[in-house]
């Protein structure tokens, strides 16, 4: 009997845990439970489909989107996705559409804080927030994670495959400025040139094509030289037969005679060509 008090005394002492643990069974860790916020989380991610239909969103709200669910694109892209005339319509169906879900949301829900009160936003933010580009200054929608898995599992939206992968973002990016480079360049004789020509034409050696054939007259004459012996290996100044060194070919060839840093022969581009010469 003593003891039976004893013990009660110590559990009594004993200091509870302030978060009960999860044992993970297949890693042995001890999981906390997810928070308040967490859970609200979750729960609006089974509430999101109840909550859309509420909304009673027009079909060009849905359509708007079910065009951002492919991955973030900007007003004017959007406008050109669904046919308008401005981006302005497209402005306003994806901010009407984040109002009403806004409305049908119930209070207290997730949902409604994604629109704050005190901040100066566009209902656009419930749906599809996003981020302005650093190159054009656009502002481009990414829509919620939530909003579009309602949107697949009601049917609205129907993924590319079954990974639901999303469309690749491609933004315009500057090019153009000058950059002053020092070149090193092998000599070469426009003599030996218009020889070559003389002796093999202006017909590709290793495809048949005669650009004067497919372009016509803006066309005729233009050709590629290549050298069987290349130059870049060379130690000086050599001499060069122009019927034995040198082979017409178009560009399209010598543009796989040279790919990858290497140097293929003819006759190894031509076993590749699907369409015989």
């Amino acid at each position: 009997m003593i003891k039976r008090k004893s013990a009660l005394k110590k559990s009594k002492d004993r200091q509870p845990c302030p978060l009960p643990l999860i044992t993970d069974k297949t890693s042995g860790l001890g999981l906390r439970k997810p928070t308040q916020h967490a859970r609200r989380q979750n729960n609006v991610g089974r509430k999101m489909n109840d909550i859309l239909i509420k909304a009673r969103l027009t079909e060009d709200q849905r359509l708007a989107l079910a065009a951002l669910c492919d991955g973030p694109c900007s007003a004017e892209g959007l406008a050109v996705l669904l046919g308008l005339r401005h981006m302005i319509r497209a402005n306003n169906l994806v901010g009407r559409a984040g109002h009403k879900t806004f409305d049908a949301a119930p209070e207290g829900s997730v949902v409604c804080e994604w629109h704050p009160k005190d901040r100066e936003a566009g209902w656009y933010h419930v749906v599809a927030p996003g981020r302005r580009s650093k190159v054009d200054k656009k502002f481009y929608w990414e829509i919620r994670p939530e909003v579009r898995k309602a949107f697949i599992e009601l049917g609205w939206y129907a993924p590319h495959d079954d990974r639901a992968t999303k469309r690749e973002v491609i933004e315009p990016r500057l090019e153009g400025a000058e950059v002053l480079r020092l070149l090193s360049i092998r000599e070469r004789d426009p003599v030996l040139r218009g020889a070559c020509l003389a002796v093999h034409g202006c017909r590709c050696v290793i495809c048949g094509n005669d650009l004067g054939e497919i372009y016509g007259e803006i066309g005729r004459g233009f050709i590629h030289v290549h050298h069987l012996r290349g130059l870049a290996g060379q130690k000086g100044s050599a001499v060069t037969d122009p019927a034995k060194d040198l082979i017409p070919v178009c560009p399209n060839c010598h543009s796989i005679i040279h790919r990858g840093g290497c140097t293929r022969s003819p006759d190894e581009v031509r076993r590749n060509l699907r369409r015989p010469a």
